[in-house]
């Protein structure tokens, strides 16, 4: 079969999304099947259409692209800019006063659904989209005899409940985002969620009919894990990250709201009180990064830290730790703890 995955989201990245498009990917091609990715790239300005990836080292991507925001011709219109002219003048019109993130999604969306079907839809067996704007978008650009296939890897409504994005569940933002939430799920032919507990939520809370969902948690593929596993880290530790002799704690997590790394930091605050033999490695980045450093600074255990930042050797990284710590206020199924388990670490995680 010829199978597009896609996501809205920029692939490569750093992330259990981006673990289970190479799983998958890899899986489908050992078994015969040609894959093709469709994401954007880390500018979040062009969409591509991938047709072959190397690595995720030296990854060598071929394909199509579409520049949706940026054009040579000073005097031609992006494929944004005449989707965003089309939905100001609606709004106007007919919903003045909606909130300019409300505005804003509707043009990713609709952006992406344009530039999804000027790449070429036509040839595939089966689409499988990996969030609920792709899925929606892609069962309005794709042709209608093309099943589509959804994976969705989180509930983005609710994290925006726990950041604090959106305050309120009497707001327009909310509803907004509830909406989105269950047209997502419901837009593909079949929609598999990783836990139950995503299921249950989104029957209760959203709406989304059961028989929709299947559960299908996800999977870990061993032998390569194992083998980075016994890698040395690359690039190597500097004086400033190594353990010099104390327990290593390990927390490998993006530095966004989720993964509420505050916690964390105001947890190792109390263990400092007691045991101050540990460091822990925060490996990973995000938007959160300076706010998490002052925390750090002001809670006293500043040097008891490391900003790794992203890394891709982080089975390597595992194998040097004692103890893998995971603070979030919602996750799904974290291939953290997974490969924690694997790599026979003890876990210290959330009750989320």
């Amino acid at each position: 079969m010829k199978i597009l995955l896609a996501s809205y989201f920029p692939f490569p990245h750093v992330g259990g999304v981006n673990r289970y498009i190479d799983t998958l990917k890899k899986e489908l091609e050992e078994n015969g099947h040609h894959v093709d990715i469709l994401a954007h790239h880390q500018d979040m300005r062009t969409i591509y259409k991938y047709s072959h990836i190397r690595d995720e080292f030296g990854r060598s991507l071929t394909g199509r692209e579409i520049d949706k925001t940026t054009n040579s011709h000073e005097k031609r219109l992006t494929i944004k800019d005449v989707i965003d002219h089309q939905m100001f003048q609606y709004f106007e019109r007919h919903l003045p006063g909606t909130d300019p993130a409300i505005r804003w999604r509707e043009v990713e969306r609709y952006t992406f659904e344009v530039s999804a079907a000027l790449l070429d839809l036509q040839n595939y067996d089966v689409i499988h989209t990996q969030d609920i704007l792709s899925t929606r978008a892609l069962s309005r650009a794709k042709p209608h005899h093309i099943p589509l296939v959804a994976t969705i890897h989180g509930i983005l409504a609710t994290e925006y409940i726990h950041s604090g994005a959106i305050a309120s569940k009497e707001s327009l933002k909310w509803k907004y985002a509830a909406a989105e939430e269950y047209v997502g799920h419901m837009s593909s032919d079949a929609t598999i969620v990783p836990t139950r507990w995503q299921k249950k939520l989104l029957g209760g809370e959203y709406g989304v009919h059961p028989d929709k969902l299947t559960v299908l948690p996800y999977a870990l593929d061993l032998p390569p894990f194992l083998t980075r596993f016994d890698f040395e880290p690359y690039p190597p530790l500097t004086a400033n990250q190594q353990a010099g002799g104390r327990l290593i704690i390990a927390c490998p997590a993006r530095l966004v709201p989720e993964k509420d790394h505050k916690t964390l930091i105001e947890a190792l605050r109390i263990v400092k009180e007691r045991e101050s033999n540990f460091v822990c490695w925060l490996i990973g980045d995000g938007k959160l990064r300076d706010e998490l450093e002052m925390q750090a600074k002001k809670s006293g255990v500043w040097d008891h830290l490391v900003f790794f930042g992203d890394r891709y050797d982080v089975e390597a990284l595992l194998k040097l730790s004692d103890i893998v710590a995971l603070a979030s206020i919602q996750d799904m199924h974290p291939y953290t703890l997974m490969e924690a388990q694997v790599a026979g670490k003890p876990c210290v995680a959330s009750d989320v």
